[in-house]
C-alpha cells in the first residue's frame, strides 16, 4: 500500500487498444467487462486494477 491507497483502478473500453496495452504492460489486471452502447456504438467497458505495494516495506 502507498499512503492510504492499496490499489489503483482505471476504466477504458475494448476500443482503446493502445490504452489496454499500456495498462497490461504496467501490471494492471482486467477485473470487469460490461457490454454497453456508447457514442452510438456497441462496445465493452473495461475496469483494470493494479495492487500497490508499500515501497518502504518492499525495500531491503
Amino acid at each position: 500500500m502507498i499512503g492510504a491507497y492499496s490499489q489503483m483502478r482505471l476504466w477504458t473500453t475494448d476500443q482503446q487498444k493502445n490504452a489496454r496495452r499500456i495498462y497490461q504492460g504496467k501490471g494492471y489486471v482486467l477485473v470487469a467487462q460490461e457490454p454497453v452502447l456508447a457514442f452510438g456504438r456497441e462496445m465493452v467497458d473495461e475496469t483494470w486494477e493494479l495492487e500497490l505495494q508499500d515501497r518502504e516495506r518492499a525495500s531491503p
